[in-house]
């Protein structure tokens, strides 16, 4: 599989919950997909002006390819970089605020160090916001070898890693 036919099909399977827009910059970095989801969740009592509680959640998808071989340096850089769209994408939380997560994803045709793998596979990011008042973002960081169509994920994408997968039929 190719790196257009495999953002064709996760482009269709986030259609439902997601914004996503090809080609996009952020931070100074080039995205080939960046999708976005913003949920609302509000319970009421009786009527809609009863409002007894309220929380969002917040989920972005960013997709970077790369044509190369991967080494440990390129995740290194790539786990830096998500680390600092945390700082752009949960900028000012509400006191509504309750999740908002990074899914971070490569896909590569290349080869892909060993290294590299046990880099995704220990990766970790997890961040509460005024001590958990406000909320919490945590990253999933996945590596898609589109070649042989495997995935290396790290613990907290092993929940999404299906829906990843190049060669699941349904989802």
């Amino acid at each position: 599989m190719n790196t257009s036919d495999y953002l064709a099909l996760i482009k269709k399977r986030l259609a439902a919950n997601f914004d996503s827009k090809e080609d996009q910059i952020l931070l100074k970095e080039k995205l080939d997909l960046l999708a976005k989801s913003h949920v609302k969740n509000e319970k009421y009592f009786a009527v809609k002006n009863v409002k007894l509680w309220s929380y969002d959640n917040n989920e972005y998808c960013l997709f970077k390819v790369l044509s190369h071989n991967i080494e440990r340096s390129h995740i290194r850089d790539f786990e830096n970089y998500l680390k600092k769209t945390v700082k752009e994408l949960v900028v000012n939380p509400t006191g509504e605020h309750f999740q908002t997560i990074i899914t971070g994803v490569l896909l590569t045709n290349g080869k892909i160090a060993l290294e590299a793998c046990t880099e995704v596979e220990k990766f970790k990011y997890n961040r509460s916001l005024a001590w958990g008042f406000k909320g919490y973002c945590f990253i999933r960081l996945i590596l898609v070898d589109l070649k042989k169509e495997q995935l290396f994920v790290n613990k907290r994408a092993k929940e999404v890693m299906k829906f990843y997968r190049p060669n699941e039929k349904k989802i």
